[in-house]
């Protein structure tokens, strides 16, 4: 049975045994006070316009492009068991003018234990 899962902040997909089995259930879209625009080799913050701020940056083609790279590099033996071991794939990805998903670096999260707290004898 296909399972359920939070990719993103505000994007969950359905997955199946295999990574073109993907569908897109939801997505939510978050604050866009400020973008980024490309500034003398750089990137510059600005006011996002009105008219974009309740657009999504990226369509369900490139989400379930995004949700199916990871997948694949979730099975992949470098990160074998890292994606279900308690802290997940941080994954940072950039989509190209032509909607080709690049995976830039990834990562096994490691969560810290919870402190030691003392108390008084």
């Amino acid at each position: 049975a296909p399972a359920a899962a939070l990719v993103s902040d505000g994007m969950r997909i359905e997955v199946g045994q295999a990574e073109d089995n993907v569908h897109l259930l939801e997505t939510s879209l978050g604050s866009k006070a400020l973008r980024c625009v490309p500034a003398n080799g750089s990137c510059a913050f600005e006011p996002t316009p009105s008219e974009l701020q309740g657009r999504a940056c990226l369509e369900e083609p490139e989400l379930v492009a995004v949700a199916r790279a990871v997948l694949a590099l979730e099975r992949a033996p470098e990160f074998a068991g890292a994606a279900f071991a308690g802290g997940g794939l941080d994954v940072e990805f950039a989509v190209d003018a032509e909607k080709t998903v690049h995976l830039l670096q990834a990562r096994a999260v490691v969560r810290a234990a919870a402190p030691i707290v003392e108390t008084a004898a």
